[in-house]
């Protein structure tokens, strides 16, 4: 019984360890606020029960499964000056039109 708690506490801590290194990777400069889509790279990519393992899911059956779990989910209102930090400077095409609407910092 002992053992089988050591396992647990074991793959948990890796799996929270994996999931740090992926935001890690996706956040090298740790704003603590990402786009959609390298969030849902995360979840992807992250060890169950985090992520879905790279199971191969479309973005919109990853939303589905999230809301399943009652998982909020939520849009945040960024400066122009924060949101160009999380695109270096270079956010994608589909983006420009939007960010020229946002407020001057």
């Amino acid at each position: 019984d002992a053992f089988d708690k050591y396992n647990e506490r074991d793959r948990v801590y890796n799996t929270l360890i994996k999931w740090r290194e992926l935001w890690t990777k996706y956040d090298p400069k740790g704003y603590g606020i990402l786009p959609p889509s390298r969030v849902m790279s995360i979840i992807r990519a992250a060890p169950k029960p985090l992520g879905f393992n790279n199971e191969p899911m479309t973005t919109r059956q990853i939303v589905a499964a999230l809301k399943a779990f009652d998982c909020r989910l939520e849009k945040v209102k960024l400066s122009k000056k924060r949101y160009l930090k999380l695109y270096n400077g270079k956010p994608p095409r589909r983006f420009q039109r939007e960010i020229s609407k946002l407020r001057k910092p």
